[in-house]
């Protein structure tokens, strides 16, 4: 999304008192896509991983199985 629009996600997740630690926002520098356009690019963070990756990574760590 659009860079000012994730400021605004994240000052509204944290007018709801949404835990931060529980999302993470990951811009890439220089990108103009949008949402899914990013799904195979590499996320511009340090050691570097694809966009896909970090979601599959955060819905594993924040979420379980149902009992």
């Amino acid at each position: 999304m659009p860079y000012p629009q994730i400021l605004e996600m994240q000052c509204t997740l944290q007018g709801k008192n949404i835990d931060t630690n529980k999302y993470r926002a990951i811009t890439i520098p220089g990108s103009i896509l949008h949402a899914s356009a990013y799904w195979r690019d590499f996320d511009g963070q340090v050691p570097q991983k694809r966009v896909r990756d970090d979601v599959f990574d955060f819905f594993a760590a924040h979420m379980s199985d149902p009992p």
